[in-house]
């Protein structure tokens, strides 16, 4: 079962994490950070990136809307997989075909917001050309598809992963209190978490709770199908 937790911000979070089961590392990189929750600078997602080089794929989020500012942020940080996620611009063939051309070994990842079944479809489409699908709860100008810290009807993401022919990692107010039922109940390729799994620190911004981190991992892997 894939276990990817959100955001992590330093090396020696990211290595605390592998140790505690997460197998996909999520960061969120922005060229000039604004203080939000869980940005980092390019330069310590790169620290991050080689420093569990090997040990543990990375995927890297891309909120912006503009196709080329998500390029470029591919070309210069080279994750295992880039998660697309804006509010306002979705993977398309063209950006796909270029990110395969310049970068063959990086996965894309689209976000699929389900509100309702006109989700199913939309996975369909993208499911034709990306290599992940992600399912969330949620959007908004700032934050893009998710982070809401809510789940949706997870009837319609089992749909999904019946349907869409790709993996799905299910996401979407994920944590050590539903986990467990969720992987059950969609049956999903991964699990995503990110709200359940952060704690407070004393400058404002959170770091992750590494004993729910470490929970959510193992109850996850005991419900995964075998």
């Amino acid at each position: 079962m894939i276990k990817q937790i959100y955001p992590i911000v330093s090396l020696p979070e990211a290595n605390a994490c592998i140790e505690a089961g997460v197998t996909v590392l999520g960061l969120n990189p922005v060229a000039r950070p604004r203080g939000s929750v869980g940005e980092i600078s390019y330069a310590r997602a790169q620290q991050i990136i080689a420093g569990v080089k090997d040990r543990c794929k990375v995927v890297v989020i891309a909120l912006e809307n503009d196709p080329q500012v998500i390029l470029e942020k591919a070309r210069l940080l080279r994750p295992d997989i880039l998660h697309i996620s804006g509010d306002r611009f979705c993977a398309d063939r063209e950006l796909v075909a270029t990110c395969k051309r310049e970068l063959p070994f990086m996965k894309i990842m689209q976000a699929v917001q389900v509100v309702d079944t006109t989700a199913i479809e939309q996975a369909k489409t993208f499911g034709l050309f990306v290599d992940y699908l992600i399912l969330d709860t949620g959007s908004s100008s700032d934050k893009g598809i998710g982070a809401s810290g809510r789940t949706h009807d997870w009837n319609i993401s089992r749909q999904i992963v019946n349907s869409c022919g790709v993996p799905v990692v299910l996401a979407g107010g994920l944590g050590c209190d539903n986990v467990q039922q969720a992987i059950r109940k969609v049956r999903p390729w991964g699990v995503d978490s990110m709200t359940k799994t952060n704690c407070p620190r004393p400058d404002g911004d959170r770091a992750k709770d590494l004993e729910q981190v470490r929970l959510f991992c193992r109850l996850a892997d005991r419900a995964a199908p075998q």
